[in-house]
């Protein structure tokens, strides 16, 4: 933990028809201008998809933004979003840290997601 702020990784999965029916760009281009609406402060540093070592492809969307920590001070804080297509759903990584922490956690996010591997469906 570093002033309040602990570094975390959220896994969700949304089972949305319309999302499904979305080229996976489309999917990372409308949540890359959705963030900041969301996210008061948020800053969209980039956005693009490519492919894990796997060759799955995913969205990637970094942001920075100020969050309010467990000490009640604001400290500036990296979100990575990493997102994948299956046949039902979109699923979501992401990673959160303050930005102090980002140099030493984000490598190994990288081998994190570069590991995921999808089963034969």
């Amino acid at each position: 933990m570093i002033n309040g702020v602990t570094a975390n990784i959220s896994v969700a999965a949304q089972g949305n028809s319309l999302l499904n029916g979305m080229p996976l760009q489309s999917i990372v281009d409308v949540s890359a201008q959705s963030l900041p609406q969301m996210y008061k402060g948020a800053k969209v540093i980039s956005s693009k998809v490519t492919t894990t070592g796997s060759n799955i492809p995913i969205g990637v969307i970094e942001t920075n933004m100020s969050i309010m920590s467990s000490t009640g001070s604001k400290v500036s804080a990296y979100e990575q979003l990493v997102m994948f297509k299956m046949p039902e759903v979109v699923v979501m990584i992401t990673l959160a840290v303050p930005t102090s922490m980002q140099a030493k956690i984000l490598p190994e996010f990288k081998q994190v997601i570069d590991s995921i591997k999808l089963l034969e469906q």
